[in-house]
């Protein structure tokens, strides 16, 4: 793995990606679009609002993703 690159956000997802994406594109389709939406908002906000709002948008995410692939909450 290369400083560039990370693995998924999503659970049991260990594909690699670019560091400045959350999530492989497969996972991220399966995040609602309002999701998504908030999770873009709240990076672009991170100076402003700090950490919180976007940890619990990645939070959101990573269960949108489980529970479209049938895991738990």
């Amino acid at each position: 793995m290369t400083d560039d690159m990370h693995p998924c956000a999503a659970e049991h997802c260990t594909t690699q990606i670019p560091r400045h994406l959350l999530m492989c594109p497969g996972d991220w389709a399966l995040v609602p679009r309002a999701i998504q939406g908030r999770v873009v908002r709240t990076y672009q906000n991170l100076s402003r609002d700090g950490w919180g709002p976007y940890a619990d948008a990645i939070a959101d995410a990573r269960q949108a993703v489980a529970q479209a692939q049938g895991g738990k909450k």
